[in-house]
């Protein structure tokens, strides 16, 4: 993602673009997650990214990029919960990263078998 300010004329990119661009990453605040992730593929592309922010909270990220500060990589799940005028999506072609799906249940609550 994008600020659409930045006017690259691409429709897609190449994790090789980043290179040059700020990066405003999701970072969990315990554990590996999207953060180490998304440095491992720059790194594995030849490059270390120019990380300017961290942090944990998808809008807030997604706001920055919005405001023009830099560009992120998040899951295409994320860019459909978070739909924000002023960003623009495009596909990277050549990454390996996959995002993995988890459950999250509360333990104190009754989950019927229909469930």
């Amino acid at each position: 993602m994008l600020p659409a300010q930045w006017k690259t004329g691409q429709t897609a990119l190449y994790m090789r673009d980043f290179a040059d661009w700020p990066l405003l990453l999701l970072h969990r605040v315990h554990g590996a997650g999207q953060y180490e992730r998304v440095i491992e593929e720059c790194r594995r592309h030849g490059f270390e990214p120019n990380v300017l922010c961290e942090c944990p909270d998808a809008t807030i990220l997604l706001s920055l990029v919005a405001q023009g500060l830099g560009a992120t990589i998040v899951p295409q799940s994320t860019v459909a919960l978070f739909r924000l005028p002023g960003i623009k999506v495009l596909e990277i072609i050549d990454s390996s990263m996959t995002a993995e799906a988890a459950a999250i249940l509360d333990r104190q609550r009754y989950l019927p078998k229909s469930a």
